[in-house]
């Protein structure tokens, strides 16, 4: 699997999991949604300032986002964990 796809499946499941909307991400990402929505339907790759910009919106390091997705399952719900 790519390094694009794991940041495609991480951000998908950080916006699922915590009831995020795509225009919120998109908001605080300073992007267009219909930008971040090409970007996670794989129909435009984002340059690494834009990634950036979308784990900041998520606070959570650019370099979390692009773990295999079920290692960064786990590191997020460790993450969590520690904040309860």
């Amino acid at each position: 699997m790519k390094l694009r796809n794991h940041f495609v499946a991480n951000v998908q499941f950080v916006i699922h999991d915590h009831g995020l909307s795509q225009q919120q991400i998109a908001d605080l990402a300073g992007i267009s949604r219909v930008n971040l929505n090409r970007i996670l339907q794989l129909h435009a790759v984002p340059s690494i300032d834009t990634c950036e910009a979308i784990a900041a919106a998520i606070e959570l390091p650019l370099a979390t986002l692009l773990l295999p997705p079920r290692q960064f399952e786990k590191v997020i719900k460790e993450i969590f964990q520690t904040m309860a």
